[in-house]
């Protein structure tokens, strides 16, 4: 008997874990999504508008 109730009050709280993780990482994970996406955009195209004026500042070896 006390180890079937043992058994079902670790699985209650493994699944309430679960669900702990899931909802928390559901808030905070999907701003920490969009925000990387956003910082992944402006990364690449940041770059791309800096090699642009990188070619225009040839500096000729001497």
């Amino acid at each position: 008997m006390r180890t079937s109730w043992l058994v079902g009050s670790l699985i209650t709280f493994i699944i309430g874990f679960i669900l702990t993780i899931t909802i928390v990482g559901a808030v905070l994970g999907i701003p920490l999504l969009s925000l990387s996406i956003i910082i992944l955009i402006i990364g690449l195209f940041l770059p791309a508008q800096k090699k642009v004026h990188i070619h225009h500042h040839h500096h000729p070896k001497k």
